[in-house]
């Protein structure tokens, strides 16, 4: 049975990191947890190790020390009208700030034989695989959207009402493509506290966990199709960015058509 992990990584190991655990089940999916802990680099893969020899795992972080930043360049190009472009932060900026957690974790996995080059995954593989997403990136073509979910930034009233927005994104987008997954997984997924009774760091929490949560459907949906070319950006020495679903997106097709 394989298992599927997204892994919103707080970059610097110190904070909360979103944490969404699936696996399959008797030809179905259960979830396994939907938390928000405190991981460093050690902890991520000594949990990964624990699940098992079939396991994907999909992570919001930078997962190789770059300098040229290629694969949020050519994101951006592609997404920036989406208001999509990941933050380009090369090795120094990442050293300089104590920002490391996802290289020094990309470092143990591949040392423990983890297959790091996503172009290698196809639909149904078995094996040990760990690559980079963007949840907004994903956000934009799994949910055909115009633009990025807006809950990361601005005043709380802001945030928490997208927070809602995503989590109804969600609750469609697993009804619709993945309904065997759909009740266990919405039963999962924190609530969005009433406006008025959500602090900051409780929309924090929800924020992280659902991240998570879109971070393991990345996960699993990239080992059901395949990795298509036209989903990578960026090249093997500084790191792939995956953006699953793209396939399936017309409006994305010319680069479907050159990849």
């Amino acid at each position: 049975m394989t298992a599927f992990v997204g892994i919103d990584l707080a970059w610097s190991g110190r904070n909360p990191s979103g944490l969404c655990l699936l696996r399959e089940l008797g030809g179905g999916m259960e979830v396994l947890s939907v938390d928000d802990p405190v991981l460093r680099p050690r902890d991520v893969f000594d949990l990964l190790a624990r699940l098992g020899p079939d396991v994907v795992a999909a992570v919001d972080a930078p997962l190789a020390w770059r300098e040229r930043c290629e694969g949020e360049r050519q994101m951006g190009r592609v997404f920036g009208r989406y208001h999509a472009a990941p933050y380009t932060a090369g090795s120094g900026f990442l050293r300089r700030r104590g920002l490391t957690a996802g290289p020094e974790l990309a470092d143990r996995l591949g040392a423990s034989g983890w297959e790091m080059r996503p172009e290698g995954l196809t639909a149904g593989a078995k094996g040990r695989w760990a690559f980079e997403v963007y949840p907004h990136a994903f956000h934009v073509s799994a949910f055909r959207r115009d633009r990025i979910l807006k809950y990361k930034k601005g005043p709380l009233a802001v945030r928490r009402a997208g927070l809602m927005e995503y989590r109804a994104d969600l609750e469609r987008f697993v009804r619709a493509r993945l309904p065997g997954l759909a009740e266990a997984l919405l039963r999962a997924l924190p609530l969005v506290p009433e406006a008025g009774a959500c602090p900051g760091r409780v929309l924090k929490s929800v924020e992280d966990q659902m991240d998570g949560v879109t971070c393991a459907l990345a996960a699993y949906l990239a080992w059901r199709d395949g990795v298509h070319p036209c989903e990578l950006f960026g090249d093997i020495e500084e790191g792939y960015i995956v953006v699953p679903c793209l396939h399936r997106d017309g409006r994305f097709s010319g680069r479907a058509a050159s990849a």
